[in-house]
């Protein structure tokens, strides 16, 4: 009876363990159209992906998605100089065409991953806050920080060295609140 008692308190354990390891895994998991964002930042940085199109006017990237896509969404006009408009590039997640917009804020790259919305394309996490009615995702991933949301059919991640919150705050702009609006118009609030 001892070992029976043992053996089913071990077994009780080992599932218990292991449903809890699951369970953190579906909680936890960074999504992965964000993760897939994130990889495509990191081979941009390292220069294996370079932009097909550069320029600082967000016209004429615009202008160039919208000959080979049907979901890309305006690109605003940015008026802050610490907010600059590199250029873009297309890849493909799961099928599907992925634009990636390239940035510089504050000196430090960043990518605007938009995909046209689908199930396979979730962007929800377990860190999240909403804005204007809008649901902003945090994730952390490969050293780097993403803000994820959808918004008009479509699915974007922001992903940088920055810190998710303090983009989201605006703290990367001077205490006087330079650079509010136009990091608003970024984010599409």
């Amino acid at each position: 009876p001892v070992k029976m008692a043992f053996a089913s308190a071990l077994a009780g354990i080992l599932i218990f363990l292991f449903g809890a390891k699951l369970f953190d895994q579906g909680i936890n998991r960074t999504p992965p159209f964000v993760k897939a964002s994130v990889e495509n930042h990191l081979k941009f940085l390292s220069g294996n992906l370079p932009l097909e199109i550069k320029s600082h006017d967000p016209k004429v990237v615009a202008a160039w998605f919208k000959k080979r896509i049907d979901f890309m969404p305006h690109l605003p006009e940015l008026k802050d100089n610490e907010i600059v408009l590199l250029g873009g590039r297309l890849d493909k997640f799961k099928g599907e065409y992925l634009a990636l917009v390239s940035y510089r804020i504050d000196k430090s790259p960043v990518t605007m991953a938009i995909i046209k919305g689908n199930p396979m394309a979730y962007v929800e996490s377990r860190d999240y806050f909403f804005m204007k009615g809008r649901r902003f995702n945090f994730s952390h991933k490969g050293g780097l920080n993403a803000i994820s949301w959808t918004d008009d059919g479509n699915n974007f991640a922001l992903v940088s060295r920055h810190s998710s919150r303090d983009i989201m705050s605006c703290r990367l702009r001077n205490a006087n609140g330079h650079g509010l609006s136009d990091l608003n118009a970024l984010l599409g609030i």
